[in-house]
């Protein structure tokens, strides 16, 4: 029957039109179904059987770039992995999921094609089917976005064949066998393709109770990128009995091998005894070998590790696809890594610091905050963090030089205004009430001339330091509500050979509206001024300021500022800024033929800003996101005129690997 139901889904001669009375009455029940019972399955229990088998079709050596793919990238080209786990569902959607049992075939029992994790068990009913991507057919909110055709399928079923009104990488295609009288899926089909992934997947339902999480799901997926080639088989089975902790991985299998499966079994076997019957190699071969692999495994890939306490993450260290380019900032490479260390059953210690190197300036630049969670229930943590901020300007020096040397010196290309910045943090925080953080701290800065040499022939300071008490105050009333921040700074001389003394208040607001099918709309309002104008010192606001360290799509690309000037950050002693952004996974090029199958979300910014000495100054943006990378383009108008045209560009491959 089922094969029967596959060809009847792929039959080129079906007409999808407008349905027809009972036809909307069968969606509608669907549609409904998935409502009613989308909580059913909160504090639910499954053992869950998983079977992965891997053939490697094409391969060069791009493959070894690309994360979790290193070692598939030589030696065998077939694989197997068997896994016993224990999953605990706070919904569909929202799940953990405790390992208890592997068997595997793959060199140093590494993980592969992690991306594919998600889609292993679909949320047929929800807004998307995997995690936050791919919209569903079976939700009413999506129903515009699909053309669905209903026939009787002979046995007493519906089979509802589904097809997306255009192409793109947020939309399936397939069909589902329905119960018409209560529009619970029973069987579904679907195909997309998302993440340089093709996926098909075929998904059996429980036939008992009203349970949406599926029983059985068998995935096919093939990966394609630059000559190479990967097909692999997912067969996911979700049980509600449990399984004896010490069964054999041949006990808890809930169906036979086939021979394929067996052949990779057979050949590891043999391998596994030529190799213990083979002397050991030694010397610069060995050496040679085992060096190679470690370079694959740490420079080009992603580092991960996992115990019960702790964990880290490390972004590959020489890696093409983790690239930025600005026309503003030029090209600039990140590195990011994540630790953490479970202390206790209320606490953990963090690592989070990230590195970014831009070519432009030739300088490397770091944030390292190190954060100790006394109590997670409350929110009281200790941070401290190292970073050497971003060079900045002070074109109040540089007027006092030119007036004293008018006729002396040229300037140009001296660099005099310009300094490094080096920063060392301390905070505490802790949440009172349930939503206002308290979080008082200290910062110092110590400036550095750019140009010592000519700064030190003119006598003035080379070296600016800066010691100040901070208190924030940040306060979220309920977990839809926006964001408000409040920040009060005041640099104290003499303390640390401290050389400035300033007062700073800043105010922010940032709020995240979700919408329906992906959408969302960020907004960003706030502003900041200094109070004392009676001493020389830096302008430099904590929410205001240039960012050298290369972002993403997801991180500092909406609510911020893409063209205005390095030198704007620093010269006004007041600002104010709106910004918005709205993003939507089809918009305009999602519909164009040919490329809009690739568009993954496009936005459209909006940001205004107004300085103490410039014109009133407005950004316009368009940008767009695929599989492969990211484009933001940009212009800007000053009191109503046109100014500049600026573009983005940022790697998005495999961030989500």
């Amino acid at each position: 029957m089922l094969i029967l139901l596959g060809i009847l889904a792929g039959m080129p001669n079906i007409i999808f039109g407008k349905p027809s009375q009972s036809d909307s009455l069968i969606l509608e029940r669907v549609f409904a179904y998935g409502t009613h019972y989308a909580n059913a399955d909160s504090g639910a229990y499954r053992s869950m059987y998983l079977r992965f088998s891997m053939k490697t079709d094409r391969r060069n050596f791009v493959l070894m770039f690309i994360p979790s793919m290193y070692n598939v990238s030589r030696g065998k080209r077939k694989y197997i992995a068997e896994s016993f786990s224990d999953v605990s569902f706070k919904s569909i959607s929202d799940y953990k999921v405790s390992r208890r049992m592997v068997s595997t075939t793959i060199p140093h029992d590494k993980r592969v094609q992690t991306a594919v994790a998600k889609h292993l068990v679909p949320n047929l009913y929800g807004e998307t089917i995997s995690s936050d991507c791919v919209l569903s057919p079976f939700n009413r909110l999506n129903r515009k976005m699909y053309r669905y055709r209903i026939n009787s399928s002979g046995n007493g079923t519906a089979l509802v064949t589904i097809r997306p009104r255009t192409q793109n990488t947020m939309l399936v295609r397939g069909w589902a066998q329905v119960d018409p009288s209560t529009g619970k899926i029973l069987v579904a089909r679907l195909m997309y393709e998302y993440d340089m992934l093709k996926i098909d997947m075929m998904i059996e339902m429980d036939e008992q109770g009203n349970s949406i999480i599926p029983h059985k799901v068998k995935t096919n997926c093939v990966f394609s990128f630059i000559g190479n080639k990967i097909s692999s088989q997912y067969n996911t089975f979700l049980d509600k009995d449990s399984v004896v902790a010490n069964s054999s991985m041949a006990v808890i299998r809930e169906d036979s091998l086939t021979d394929f499966e067996k052949s990779i079994y057979d050949d590891h076997h043999v391998s596994l005894n030529a190799d213990t019957a083979t002397t050991v190699d030694r010397g610069i071969g060995k050496m040679a070998k085992e060096t190679w692999r470690f370079m694959g495994d740490n420079m080009f890939a992603r580092i991960t590790a996992n115990n019960s306490r702790a964990s880290l993450r490390i972004s590959p260290i020489l890696n093409p696809f983790y690239l930025n380019y600005s026309n503003r900032k030029g090209l600039s490479y990140k590195l990011k890594i994540r630790a953490s260390y479970r202390t206790g059953h209320n606490s953990e210690l963090l690592f989070n610091p990230r590195f970014g190197y831009n070519f432009k300036i030739k300088r490397l630049f770091f944030d390292a905050p190190l954060r100790y969670v006394i109590d997670q229930k409350h929110n009281i943590w200790l941070e401290t963090s190292v970073s050497n901020g971003n060079r900045i300007n002070n074109s109040d020096i540089l007027d006092i030089i030119k007036e004293e040397h008018r006729d002396t010196i040229n300037f140009d290309n001296l660099d005099l205004d310009y300094f490094t910045d080096n920063i060392y943090q301390f905070r505490f925080n802790v949440r009172l009430f349930g939503c206002i953080d308290v979080i008082p701290g200290i910062i110092f800065h110590n400036r550095v001339a750019v140009n010592k040499f000519v700064m030190g022939l003119m006598g003035k300071e080379t070296h600016y330091r800066s010691f100040a008490p901070t208190l924030s105050l940040s306060c979220r009333p309920t977990s839809h509500s926006p964001l408000y921040s409040l920040t009060y700074e005041r640099g104290i001389k003499g303390v640390m050979r401290s050389n400035l003394e300033y007062e700073r208040i800043e105010m922010d607001m940032t709020h995240t509206i979700p919408l329906h099918c992906l959408r969302k709309l960020d907004i960003r309002f706030g502003g900041g001024f200094y109070t004392n104008r009676n001493t020389k010192y830096f302008i430099d606001f904590a929410n205001f300021r240039d960012n050298y360290l290369s972002s993403s799509w997801n991180e500092d690309w909406s609510g911020d500022f893409h063209l205005v000037k390095s030198e704007w950050y620093n010269a006004s002693r007041w600002y104010l800024r709106y910004n918005t952004t709205y993003e939507t996974p089809m918009l305009v090029m999602s519909w164009l033929p040919l490329v809009g199958r690739f568009i993954e979300s496009e936005r459209i910014y909006l940001n205004v800003l107004q300085l103490e000495h410039t014109p009133s100054y407005a950004e316009l943006g368009y940008g767009f996101s695929n599989r492969v990378f990211s484009v933001g383009l940009f212009t800007n108008y000053m009191n109503g005129k046109f100014g500049s045209f600026g573009a983005k560009f940022s790697f998005e491959l495999f961030n989500r690997w």
